[in-house]
């Protein structure tokens, strides 16, 4: 697991390889491009301490581009995988 900050209209871009992810926004919004479908505006809370977080699953070999809407802390957690879910927004 790592955590990631990234400031407004910051982006980064990176791959899940043989590995699952989930994406864990801990605080601000951001949007999420990727070959497994797209979420905009993605994130509900301003801090940790602010209500439930929102989190993305992506299967493995999935490319992503994730664009900080506000300033924005994300959690990776990636997970070795060998079966390819679909991917879902909680």
């Amino acid at each position: 697991m790592r955590i990631r900050k990234i400031s407004r209209g910051e982006k980064f871009s990176s791959e899940t390889s043989a590995c699952e992810l989930g994406m864990v926004v801990l605080g601000g919004r951001c949007s999420v491009e990727s070959t497994a479908g797209s979420w905009v505006d993605f994130g509900s809370r301003a801090h940790v301490f602010d209500g439930l977080p929102t989190a993305l699953y992506l299967p493995i070999n999935t490319e992503f581009t994730v664009v900080a809407e506000t300033d924005c802390e994300i959690a990776l957690c990636f997970s070795r995988a060998e079966e390819k879910f679909p991917a879902r927004a909680h």
